[in-house]
């Protein structure tokens, strides 16, 4: 039983040391994010609709079953 509370306290100062560290190094980075204005959204949407084509369906542009009879040959 001590063991295991040993092992498990050595498990959590890793774990502990090993956070401080990468914070330290800037690989956790804690940033403040400011939520966006409407007029912000629309404005992405209205750029991820664009790219999408409507007349494009997935069946069209995707690959041809296998064993469809084509006029390429």
């Amino acid at each position: 039983m001590k063991n295991q509370q040993q092992i498990a306290m050595y498990i959590g100062l890793g774990a502990l040391f090993t956070i401080v560290l990468l914070f330290l190094m800037g690989r956790i980075r804690t940033e403040g994010y400011e939520e966006d204005s409407q007029e912000e959204l629309m404005k992405f949407l209205d750029e991820v609709e664009a790219e999408k084509s409507p007349t494009e369906s997935p069946s069209a542009t995707g690959p041809s079953a296998m064993g469809d009879d084509s006029d390429e040959e």
